[in-house]
């Protein structure tokens, strides 16, 4: 018959304290040694040679806590034995180097591990990798771990430890550096916690368990590789991606990605609902991608704004001049009689992803909270799901951006806005055509060939280059809503410019920005949704997915970045722009629409809008992804608060050791009588002090066949005693008092889960009806 696991309130150390201290010191040495090993991948595997002196620092360390506990429960004679080791290494340690440099370079190592695998742009400290400070901060950092690994296996600390444990697994993530043997080390620590961290869990059983486990998982970790593993970074972009969609629903748009330009137009569910005051065209922008790699565009990595250019974003700050809204500062500072007045728009988002606020690049101000910029590209949210409603106001005129023409102040400012507005917008324009001008090298002589080679220099700049990339696209291509996938290994600009000859804006957008850049002009692609002048009218203007859309964004000198429409059926022929070169440009308001001298509405345009296109393969596939991005989002959540409960309940714990032994014998007993009411609470045994004691006896007995019949009636005489009575317990009828306490949170393999999970946080539990067992043992 097996013996029920018993679980004790206080554990203190085990009578044999020999064994006890060897299976202390056996955790701490798993905690330290995965430690060390991280340090040591992060490093680099070269330098491992280094680490000799480390080594031998975290077993002095161990050592010394190990003499000093089993020297004797005085304290001075622990803090002396545990003392000597630092006494040795720490002048070795400052002879040796500089810890404080050897920090800086280990963090400068983390982060040129996180820039080369992100393109991060991360400043590095300023220090020097010399040998001498890296064994010094090694020396000092490995010490310290010991001590703490210590320090967290005395008494069950399995929250500290769980942390302890987390953060250098993400240490190593983070630095690209994940060591599947450190993180089996830690976790074989961690679970030695889980095991003994009650005293009467140190069994047999138990450790044999334990045991298997521990081998199994260092075996499997030493054939696994260090560095980067495919599994564990697919898992983690798996746990991001479901994550992202279960905060801000699926993604709508191909995000940059040529490959998948079939989906733009794939749904005909509402998107987006828009209310303007003045009757114009809308390119609400989402994804920006400013870098192209492997045939799809992502955001600008962080390098970019690194190196010379860091801190770019936060001088033009300083100086009160913000990318996102550059558009409208130029035009609030327009001299012309024909200034753009300012326009209110609200949005409010249905089926599109939340995580995007989509907005013109002509926004002034917003008055909308949870939301921040995402560098010089967009807006983003950080609300638990998005924002879903916002307003903004922007100032633009109604012409199409290709005639839009610097005003003179641009050049020669007059007022001191103008002149701070243009001294900003110099610096912000050379990151710009340092950072948006960029080509693929395999594409250049393409490009070259096809877009400018015969092309003959004009003087009307930006116009006459976008008129030329959309003669030569509709020589090359022609529109439709489903285009061809490029085969593998094959750069879909290209296959879309000399084999398939067909796609949609994604393609035509993809083209025209390295078109343009290529010719040297500052150009982004861009994805969002296009809202076109005759929909903006009184009321609400509904956009769905066949209104999603890709363009490009061409920087245009002095003034910011506006958007520019290659693909056919979103732009105006010759003819009709030259005609608008001559007409006012003026803005009618949606509340009373006028005629005006020429028509701005954009021809029709291309493709099937008789609805959505079903696939159910596809559909099944999207369906699972989802399921298993919410599963992944559920497991990292219950992971996280399995982590918050973990550390919680051993604060509260801890706090409850270091009261009880700190009060005096009265306030000891009433502690315990509490305790005793509220865990035969967490059984569903009604019991108070004085009542109904025969019958709560009986059901004590019934639930737990260890405690013998009459136990609770004599807890209660001795409650009675020293509460009501106010006479202090002997000690041994303190125990008593204990031991039945003890045997409250038995369990056996019979116990459901629901009752263990009651017990094992029974600290959490125990606020919510403590008061009211005070006022029983207080009356």
């Amino acid at each position: 018959m097996k013996h029920p696991q018993t679980v004790t309130v206080y554990p203190e150390k085990n009578e044999n304290k020999a064994a006890y201290l060897l299976w202390r010191s056996l955790r701490a040495a798993l905690l330290t040694a995965g430690a060390l090993i991280a340090l040591m991948v992060i490093w680099n595997v070269d330098l491992k040679g280094l680490f000799v002196l480390p080594l031998g620092g975290a077993v002095t360390v161990l050592l010394g806590c190990i003499a000093g506990d089993y020297l004797g429960a005085k304290k001075n004679i622990y803090r002396a034995a545990a003392a000597v080791p630092w006494l040795v290494f720490l002048p070795v340690c400052f002879v040796t180097g500089n810890p404080l440099s050897g920090g800086m370079s280990w963090v400068n190592r983390l982060i040129t591990r996180w820039n080369a695998a992100h393109e991060g742009g991360a400043a590095l400290l300023p220090t020097t990798d010399l040998a001498g400070d890296i064994i010094a901060f090694t020396l000092l950092l490995t010490m310290l771990c010991a001590l703490v690994s210590w320090l967290c296996t005395r008494g069950g600390r399995r929250g500290p430890v769980a942390v302890y444990c987390l953060i250098w697994v993400l240490i190593g993530l983070v630095g690209e550096a994940f060591s599947p043997l450190a993180t089996a080390l830690l976790l074989c620590g961690l679970l030695g916690e889980y095991t003994s961290c009650k005293a009467a869990y140190r069994t047999l059983h138990a450790g044999v368990m334990w045991a298997v486990t521990a081998v199994f998982l260092i075996g499997f970790a030493l054939v696994l590789p260090a560095g980067n593993i495919s599994a564990v970074d697919t898992l983690r972009e798996n746990t991001e991606e479901g994550v992202h969609t279960l905060r801000y629903g699926e993604a709508t748009l191909p995000e940059g990605d040529i490959s998948k330009a079939d989906i733009l137009h794939e749904t005909g569910e509402e998107m987006l609902t828009v209310q303007s005051g003045q009757k114009k065209s809308f390119y609400l922008r989402g994804f920006v991608g400013g870098d192209y790699e492997d045939g799809a565009w992502r955001a600008m990595p962080d390098a970019a704004y690194g190196g010379e250019q860091s801190g770019i974003l936060k001088w033009l700050q300083d100086h009160n001049f913000d990318p996102l809204m550059q558009v409208s500062q130029y035009y609030s500072l327009s001299t012309s009689d024909s200034k753009p007045s300012e326009n209110r728009v609200s949005v409010t988002v249905s089926g599109a992803e939340r995580s995007y606020v989509y907005t013109p690049s002509s926004v002034s101000g917003t008055d909308w909270s949870g939301a921040f910029e995402e560098k010089d590209t967009r807006f983003n949210s950080f609300m638990l799901t998005g924002v879903h409603e916002y307003t903004f106001d922007e100032r633009s005129g109604s012409r199409p951006s290709e005639l839009t023409v610097a005003e003179a102040w641009v050049t020669d400012p007059v007022t001191d806005a103008q002149a701070a507005y243009c001294e900003a917008e110099e610096v912000y324009r050379d990151f710009v055509y340092d950072t948006y001008t960029a080509v693929e090298a395999d594409l250049l002589p393409l490009l070259q060939s096809m877009f400018w080679d015969n092309y003959e220099s004009r003087t009307d700049g930006v116009y006459s280059a976008v008129r030329r990339v959309r003669d030569v696209l509709e020589w090359q291509a022609a529109y439709t809503d489903s285009p061809e996938a490029a085969p593998v290994g094959t750069d879909p600009i290209r296959w879309f410019l000399t084999k398939s000859h067909s796609g949609n804006a994604v393609q035509y957008a993809s083209a025209a920005v390295q078109a343009l850049r290529a010719h040297g002009i500052p150009a982004r692609y861009v994805e969002g949704y296009y809202a076109p002048a005759e929909r903006i009218a009184s009321g609400d203007t509904t956009l769905t997915g066949q209104d999603a859309h890709a363009w490009a964004e061409v920087y245009f000198d002095g003034v910011g970045w506006l958007p520019i429409d290659t693909t056919p059926g979103y732009y105006y022929d010759a003819v009709t722009l030259r005609d608008m070169v001559d007409t006012p440009d003026n803005v009618h308001k949606t509340a009373a629409l006028e005629d005006s001298r020429i028509d701005v509405s954009p021809v029709t345009k291309p493709g099937n809008n008789s609805g959505p296109f079903t696939d159910p393969v596809g559909t099944a596939i999207n369906a699972a992804n989802l399921l298993l991005g919410i599963a992944a989002a559920l497991v990292l959540l219950l992971t996280v608060l399995f982590l918050l409960f973990e550390i919680a309940r051993g604060v509260i714990y801890m706090t409850e050791i270091k009261k009880f032994r700190s009060a005096k014998n009265q306030e000891r007993i009433l502690f315990l009588g509490r305790k005793i009411l509220c865990y035969l609470r967490l059984w569903n045994i009604e019991a108070s002090i004085g009542w109904n004691t025969a019958e709560v006896d009986a059901a004590i007995v019934n639930a737990f066949p260890n405690i013998e019949p009459g136990s609770y009636t004599r807890v209660c005489e001795l409650l009675e005693k020293a509460v009501y009575g106010g006479i202090a317990l002997e000690v041994y009828e303190e125990r008593t008092v204990q031991s039945f306490l003890e045997h409250l949170v038995t369990t056996n393999k019979n116990t459901s889960f629901k009752t263990r999970f009651k017990l094992h946080y029974s600290g959490l539990l125990y606020p919510w009806f403590a008061r009211a067992q005070k006022a029983q043992l207080t009356d």
